[in-house]
């Protein structure tokens, strides 16, 4: 799942948070739409929800590539 984030600082918050879940997070600087940086996250169909609302509230202004 990829999340185009507002700002480098939030991605690598978010990037770290993720981490220390024990989920694997690459932050992909300048590589979104705009030279957004992109935060990679490895998912599987039943965790999606819960990383989309961790980067939520780590990054209010993040949002889902394909959205």
């Amino acid at each position: 799942m990829d999340f185009v984030m507002s700002n480098d600082a939030a991605a690598r918050d978010a990037a770290g948070e993720l981490e220390r879940g024990g989920r694997s997070a690459t932050l992909r600087t300048g590589e979104g739409p705009d030279g957004a940086d992109l935060l990679s996250v490895e998912t599987g169909p039943d965790d999606a929800r819960e990383v989309e609302m961790i980067v939520m509230n780590l990054d209010p202004d993040a949002r889902p590539l394909d959205a």
